[in-house]
């Protein structure tokens, strides 16, 4: 199991680690390329392998950019360097942004025993940017690694990319990107409860964090409770037959499935786009929609 670190610890553990650095939001395939070089060298030379990120991304934090939403905030992106295998994970706050990148390299990277360095072509570090590649390759100390872009469609991989497509709702193209589909995770809360009166009874996710999640329409979905893989069918939208308040929702049908969840966490992974939202002239019409999209989810994910 990932721990969460501090550098106290570290420093007093006395390890040597292969580290990636990087915000990584989606942790996308260029993101796992960089991740994957450091936990391979940690297994090939018997050390650990450590994730170096940042409680939120040092664009929005040095003003930048707006915090739009995140692709992987902290906890989902913390789930998905679990499943890569990553011994330790260390997240800085903001204020190491203010920290000159030979600083940076001499009071925290040499200190807590760094002997590997992976990181991405484009890896900028320090007070405005002054530490790059270069400066990490020359100061010595430890091994560094510089991964390549990963070209998809003509584009490079990118976590702008990603964010571009999702707001355009190219689903495929985002799953593509990231590797894995997309996913978001909310506790399961009471809603109006009409689902379960025309025979699809929904759990009404409340996001935990700040995703950014431009989709609209109904989904083909895989749902996560307990680590159980359900087939599910997810709204996100307005629910314009029945929806008088008007108010954006996620409202997932998980099929064969009859627990109580309220309370409970829910992980959705967005597979295939199944329609967009419609405002049927009535339940019935409604009522006949979703059969036939509860078996097209079926098709896609059984």
């Amino acid at each position: 199991m990932m721990e969460v670190v501090n550098v106290e610890k570290l420093m007093k553990n006395k390890e040597k680690l292969a580290v990636a650095i990087g915000f990584f939001d989606g942790i996308h395939l260029g993101h796992q390329k960089v991740i994957t070089h450091a936990t391979r060298f940690a297994k090939e030379n018997r050390t650990k392998s450590m994730v170096i990120t940042f409680d939120r991304s040092p664009k929005v934090a040095l003003g930048f950019a707006k915090n739009d939403g995140y692709l992987t905030p902290m906890n989902e992106k913390l789930r998905i360097l679990e499943e890569m295998g990553v011994d330790y994970a260390l997240i800085f706050d903001a204020t190491l942004l203010n920290m000159s990148a030979d600083e940076f390299i001499n009071e925290y990277l040499l200190k807590i025993g760094v002997c590997y360095v992976s990181v991405g072509f484009d890896f900028r570090f320090g007070r405005s940017g002054d530490g790059d590649t270069e400066l990490l390759r020359r100061h010595g100390g430890f091994k560094v690694n510089v991964s390549a872009p990963v070209l998809m469609a003509g584009t490079k991989v990118s976590t702008t990319a990603i964010k571009q497509y999702l707001i355009k709702g190219d689903l495929d193209l985002v799953n593509k990107m990231l590797g894995r589909p997309f996913s978001v995770s909310g506790k399961v809360i009471y809603g109006r409860q009409l689902g379960e009166t025309i025979g699809f009874p929904t759990a009404n996710i409340k996001l935990a964090e700040n995703y950014l999640l431009r989709l609209r329409g109904v989904y083909a979905t895989a749902s996560y409770i307990d680590g159980v893989r359900y087939v599910s069918m997810t709204n996100v939208g307005y629910n314009p037959t029945v929806n008088l308040a008007n108010d954006l929702s996620i409202e997932t049908h998980i099929l064969n499935f009859d627990g109580d969840i309220y309370g409970e966490t829910l992980r959705i992974d967005f597979i295939e786009k199944i329609r967009d939202e419609i405002k049927f002239d009535g339940i019935d019409a409604l009522i006949a929609q979703l059969e036939k999209d509860r078996l097209i989810a079926t098709q896609i994910l059984v």
